[in-house]
């Protein structure tokens, strides 16, 4: 991460080397890492978190911590629990027991119990580290992520020599729960803190990993910006540092309270107000981080940081561009079903789909016959599709019988708000009469205008292309961006279109971050767009080519890596940068330092192959795909490798393409030209039981129910480790950067040297 790497500078965390054991502290709630665990003895730890030595705390326990541990170890734990219970007193409570206790009735599954324990912990004893982090722990359960973390660093400041097993549980499971609640910012930097520590986890990297390399989400809010040092003879300069010491010592919400006092006496200082925003996002406050983003915005910096903090703001509202729309269920009440069905049958904006009998087990009854509902009529045999004639789904109807208690009745559902009128008239049009009454409608969710922009919703001929698709889905985003959207409305914009907004002075700020939000959002679905043909379009400042030697690339913005002249940096600094972007899933920036990296004669061949085999994870096409594949078959043979691990890619992209002709080509060639190398054979095999084309005893299946069909995402899955050496064993499968096995497996993933 780029602002938690800018932590490493001037203001790097300590390495704290002296946490709690986890084998002295054995009330612990993650396993011990020590394979044979000891006994405890007088100088370790005490398990109350007062950070001193058994002998001169909870001496009087000793042999008690002894017994218990020797309990756990023997997996007696109701015995050990009531051993805890037979001890304490509630006249007199005992820190130390009730540590145990709690880890005790969490291991037994007793949650509410340990809830309860947790409370009473909290409540005598409240200046305790433990105390603190079993509460954030139970915070964290519950989704409260805002007092766990106050919680967390409550702790860590309590006991800033030992850092304390049960704190680092409580960080762990904050950061996965706000991962997958939608503030995976604040996540990672829980993950980096969690590396920083070096407990020897190697989870957080793992995680940290996959959510800079997915796309779900912007690359902007994967790489946000440094932190600003200040100029080294400004006024506040001392006061600054000094409210970035608190983030050296690890203590965040120390660093913001004294980055708020200092705001407040000096209200223009950029540098503070920067470091404020990042902080605060660190500390899952998203309407606070924008709120000084936003600031930063409004002060007077040069253009492109003011442009880039207010893009920053908008990411990190729920409606980004202000261009929310409803997303609707629709429902109609039907005379005959049986009549409608038939109508619908002969309408080309109607076309019946199969479903999977399973599909409506938790319906009472399942619907009679469900339909797409096309904008326009579906293409016939032979109409080749154009962005014109190409029909778009704009809803799915399932039509439901008569039933004991319910009139017949259509559920049209994937409505957009701004294509309510459409489905009512096709409705009422083709149902002949069958359709009676107005809709009821329901708002079920909601979608951003421009995403819906950007994301075409065809019914393509089954017999297409997918050459030809491709070049489609570019002029449709080509055409949604430089025809459809500067007419768009945005609330961010003050309700004006970005056209009109584009005119006002006052608003050129505000329109060039929505320009840039939504490059970000054409990169986040592969696809690439020259957007200083936009801004000229609007009539707003271009931006031009970056030279390194001006920027240093270890502090440039990954938004702004696909304007570096590629031609000027050193072999290292190429590696470096294309290492960086790949990493955070920076695919046009990517692309661009990839192919320099290939083309460099003093670059090794090794770091070659790494480059092109990350490259096809983040190709946006299926042309894409094979440039990669092609440049590494011809890298392996040029120095003297073996090219079947590229064949092997290419016959898994093939396969998850629908290219059956192509992929019985390049079978055949592994077969005559590689099957005898080691491992060859099993990795075909495994490629075919992977994708329910074979069973485990190598007999033909053909396409098993929900098998890949279509080029979805044919760039996302490639080898494990194509270039390890050949192994006898049968391969362990394959891995997309943020997906699972089909057995549910944690997939292995390969991470890409940062730097």
């Amino acid at each position: 991460m780029a602002g938690l790497g800018g932590t490493r500078g001037t203001f790097a965390p300590p390495r704290l080397g002296c946490m709690t054991r986890p084998t002295a502290d054995f009330a612990h709630t993650a396993p011990s890492p020590k394979k044979v665990p000891t006994l405890m003895d007088s100088y370790d730890r005490c398990p109350c978190g007062s950070g001193k030595k058994i002998k001169f705390c909870c001496s009087d326990l000793l042999a008690d911590f002894k017994t218990l541990e020797k309990m756990r170890t023997g997996d007696q734990l109701r015995a050990a629990l009531q051993h805890v219970e037979s001890i304490e007193s509630a006249d007199k409570p005992r820190a130390a027991l009730l540590v145990n206790k709690i880890a005790l009735l969490r291991d037994l599954e007793r949650h509410d119990e340990a809830r309860e324990a947790t409370r009473w912990f909290i409540e005598r004893f409240p200046d305790n580290p433990i105390a603190m982090s079993e509460a954030a722990l139970e915070a964290a359960a519950e989704g409260d992520t805002r007092r766990s973390l106050d919680l967390i660093f409550s702790a860590m400041a309590q006991s800033p020599e030992v850092f304390h097993w049960q704190t680092y549980q409580a960080m762990s499971a904050v950061a996965e729960i706000l991962a997958v609640s939608g503030d995976p910012r604040a996540a990672r930097a829980l993950w980096q803190l969690e590396i920083d520590l070096e407990t020897g986890d190697n989870r957080p990297l793992s995680l940290l990993t996959q959510s800079c390399f997915s796309a779900a989400e912007p690359l902007m809010l994967k790489d946000e910006p440094y932190f600003d040092e200040g100029t080294a003879d400004g006024p506040w300069k001392s006061r600054l540092d000094e409210a970035m010491t608190s983030l050296g010592r690890m203590v965040w919400p120390e660093a913001v309270a004294k980055l708020e006092k200092l705001v407040g006496d000096a209200p223009d200082l950029a540098a503070a107000w920067l470091n404020l925003a990042i902080l605060r996002g660190w500390l899952a406050d998203r309407e606070g981080s924008a709120a000084a983003f936003e600031r930063v915005a409004s002060l007077d910096i040069p253009l492109e940081d003011a442009v880039e903090a207010k893009a920053n703001a908008m990411l990190l509202a729920d409606d980004p561009l202000g261009d929310k729309m409803d997303g609707l269920r629709m429902t109609f009440r039907v005379d005959n079903a049986d009549e409608l069905a038939g109508h619908f049958t002969t309408a080309r904006q109607f076309e019946p789909i199969q479903v999977a009998p399973g599909m409506f087990d938790g319906e009472e009854v399942p619907p009679k016959a469900v339909f797409l509902v096309l904008d326009r009529p579906a293409l016939g045999p032979g109409e080749g599709p154009t962005l014109d004639t190409m029909p778009h789904v704009v809803g799915q109807a399932l039509l439901f019988g008569r039933q004991t208690d319910r009139e017949a009745r259509l559920v049209v559902s994937g409505v957009f708000s701004n294509e309510r009128e459409l489905i009512e008239n096709l409705i009422v049009s083709a149902g002949n009469g069958q359709v009676t009454g107005p809709a009821e409608v329901e708002t079920v969710a909601s979608n951003s205008a421009t995403v819906a922009l950007l994301s075409p919703r065809w019914r393509a001929p089954i017999s297409r292309n997918m050459k030809t698709l491709h070049d489609a889905i570019r002029r449709h985003i080509e055409q949604a961006v430089m025809e459809q959207w500067p007419r768009l409305e945005l609330k961010s914009l003050g309700g004006q279109s970005v056209e009109q907004a584009a005119r006002d002075p006052n608003q050129k700020i505000a329109v060039l971050a929505a320009v840039l939000v939504l490059e970000n959002l054409v990169w986040r679905v592969g696809q690439s767009l020259d957007f200083n043909r936009l801004r000229e379009k609007l009539g707003l400042p271009t931006l031009g080519p970056i030279d390194p030697k001006a920027s240093p690339i270890d502090r440039l913005p990954l938004v702004r890596f696909h304007r570096l002249a590629v031609k000027e940096l050193d072999d290292e600094s190429l590696v470096r940068a294309c290492n960086r972007a790949m990493g955070f899933g920076a695919s046009e920036a990517a692309r661009r330092l990839a192919a320099e990296v290939v083309e460099r004669p003093g670059i090794a061949a090794e770091v070659k192959e790494r480059t092109l085999v990350t490259m096809t994870h983040l190709a946006s096409d299926a042309e894409q795909v094979m440039e990669f594949i092609e440049a590494g078959r011809s890298l392996a043979e040029s120095v003297g490798k073996s090219s079947a691990a590229w064949d092997l890619c290419e016959l898994r992209f093939r396969l998850t393409s629908g290219d059956a002709q192509q992929a019985k080509g390049v079978f055949d060639h592994l077969v005559s030209e590689h099957l005898r190398e080691p491992g060859i054979a099993d990795a075909i095999r495994q490629l075919m039981i992977d994708l329910g084309l074979v069973d485990e005893q190598g007999r033909w299946l053909g396409r098993r129910e929900g098998a890949p069909n279509e080029l979805d995402e044919p760039y996302s899955e490639s080898l494990d480790q194509p270039f390890a050496e050949p192994s006898a064993e049968p391969s362990s499968g394959l891995w997309t950067p943020d997906g699972e096995r089909a057995s549910g497996e944690t997939p292995k993933l390969w991470t890409p040297d940062m730097g």
